[in-house]
C-alpha cells in the first residue's frame, strides 16, 4: 500500500513460501502487464537506495483494452498471482446497478447511452463535481475566480454553450461561497491535505481511491468527501446512506496507512452553510460487511462472459 499520485511502489522481501510473498505477487502482475509495471531486484538494505519507476501511463478507453480488462484495471488472467485493479466508483456503480455496471465495464461493445447531466436549468454530474473540486483546491480568497474559471471550463465542459457556461460558473460560485462559510467537521485540526490518493489490497485486487480532504488532530484524523449532488426529495440522509460504503472504505484505508483512529464526514455542498456536514457511522461490524461486499464484487468481475 502506498500514497502516490502517479506511481505505485512496492518494496518487499521474498518469503520461504512463494504464495505468501508480496514480491511474488507483484512479479506475477509485472509479467501480465509489462508496459504498466516495472519489476527490478534491488540491493539489500544498507547496500544502496531503490530506484523509483517512471510514472505509469493512464489507462486507455475500453476499445483499446483486451478482453478481460476493465477500464482502469490491469489485465487479469486465471494464473495464480494475477491482480485486478479497481476504482471505488466502479464498485459503487456495481452496488447501485449491476446491469449498468456490466454494460459499461464488462461488455462495452454493447454500448451505453451517456446521461445528460447538465442543462441551462440544472448543473450537476461528474464533470461539474470535478470542476468544483479543482476550484476548491486552487482558489484562495484573493484569486480572480472568473479568470480561473475560464481557464478550467474548457477542460471539464469542452462543448458547453455560452448559456451553459454561464450557468456552470454561477452554480460553482454559489457552492464555493457556501463551502467557505461552512465550519466543516468539528474538532481542532493542526494539519490538512487534499486529494490524497491511495491503493488498498484485498485478496488479489488493488482498489484505488482519492480522499478529498484529510484533517489531522492530536488524537485522530478526519476524512471529508465533498459531494455536489442535488438534494433528493428523501432528504440529505439518503445521500449519506448511498455514499457510506465509499467513506467506510476510505476510513479503512486511512486507518491502515496512518495507524490512528479515523472519523468520516460527508459534506453536501448544496446544503446551507452550517448544515453541510454529516458524520458517517464507522464500526468493525460495518467494516466487515463492506469487505464482504468488496469480495463479492471481485468475484462478480471474475465471472467469464
Amino acid at each position: 500500500m502506498t500514497r502516490a499520485r502517479d506511481r505505485l511502489i512496492f518494496l518487499g522481501q521474498d518469503e520461504e513460501k512463494e504464495e505468501q510473498s508480496f514480491n511474488s505477487w507483484i512479479r506475477a502482475l509485472a509479467q501480465e502487464a509489462p508496459k504498466l509495471i516495472q519489476y527490478r531486484e534491488e540491493a539489500k538494505a544498507g547496500e544502496g537506495s531503490p530506484r523509483f519507476p517512471l510514472p505509469l501511463p493512464q489507462p486507455g478507453p475500453p476499445a483499446a483494452l483486451p478482453r478481460g480488462t476493465l477500464v482502469g484495471l490491469a489485465p487479469s488472467s486465471s494464473k495464480v498471482g494475477a491482480a485486478w485493479y479497481f476504482s471505488m466508483s466502479q464498485f459503487l456503480l456495481w452496488r447501485r446497478d449491476r446491469e449498468q455496471f456490466r454494460r459499461r465495464y464488462l461488455s462495452p461493445a454493447e454500448g451505453m447511452p451517456v446521461p445528460v447531466e447538465n442543462s441551462e436549468e440544472v448543473v450537476g454530474g461528474a464533470a461539474f463535481g470535478s470542476l468544483l473540486h479543482r476550484l476548491m483546491e486552487t482558489v484562495p480568497d484573493d484569486r480572480d475566480l472568473p479568470s480561473l474559471f475560464q481557464e478550467l471550463l474548457p477542460r471539464y465542459f469542452p462543448a458547453a454553450s455560452p448559456a451553459l457556461a454561464q450557468k456552470v460558473q454561477e452554480s460553482a460560485r454559489a457552492l464555493l461561497e457556501a463551502y467557505r462559510l461552512d465550519p466543516g467537521p468539528p474538532g481542532q485540526y493542526t494539519e490538512s491535505c487534499r486529494e490524497q490518493e491511495f491503493y488498498y489490497r484485498l485478496q488479489d485486487a488493488l482498489f484505488h481511491g482519492v480522499i478529498d480532504q484529510l484533517l489531522f488532530a492530536r488524537d485522530h484524523l478526519a476524512l471529508v468527501d465533498y459531494k455536489t449532488n442535488l438534494i433528493p426529495a428523501q432528504g440529505p440522509l439518503s445521500l449519506a446512506d448511498t455514499y457510506a460504503p465509499q467513506l467506510r472504505f476510505y476510513a479503512m484505508a486511512a486507518e491502515a496507512i496512518y495507524r490512528r483512529p479515523v472519523r468520516a464526514y460527508l459534506q453536501l455542498l448544496r446544503l446551507p452553510p452550517g448544515k453541510q456536514v454529516i458524520e458517517v457511522e464507522l464500526s468493525r461490524q460495518k467494516e466487515e460487511e463492506l469487505k464482504s461486499e468488496l469480495e463479492e464484487f471481485i468475484e462478480y468481475c471474475r465471472r467469464p462472459g
